[in-house]
């Protein structure tokens, strides 16, 4: 995820950013317990079929977990790889950029 470093430090919208992270940790964490209803909704609001929908959500789960300096290192590792393919004009310290604020979120 993503949010500006006004909004991590202003106390009302960080309340709103562990607010917004719990509950999608929550509904992550309904949607791996419960794959072939969550299947069925996605289906539903996709207009896709169910065999389709039943694919994606096997393949899609997904399981938040907080920041650490292994996440942070695989993260500079993407900089590194994206600026020697030439996709983003230079190299620089992804570290700066990576708040661990909301880890209790997701834990």
């Amino acid at each position: 995820m993503v949010a500006s470093k006004k909004a991590v430090s202003d106390p009302v919208l960080s309340k709103e950013i562990t607010q917004y992270l719990t509950e999608l940790n929550k509904a992550h964490q309904w949607a791996n317990a419960h794959a072939a209803q969550w299947a069925k909704t996605w289906a539903a609001a996709t207009g896709l079929p169910d065999t389709v929908m039943t694919k994606a959500a096997a393949d899609s789960t997904q399981t938040p977990v907080p920041v650490n300096a292994t996440i942070t290192a695989a993260e500079q590792s993407l900089v590194g790889a994206f600026s020697k393919a030439g996709l983003i004009p230079k190299s620089y310290s992804f570290a700066p950029y990576v708040s661990t604020a909301f880890n209790g979120a997701v834990q």
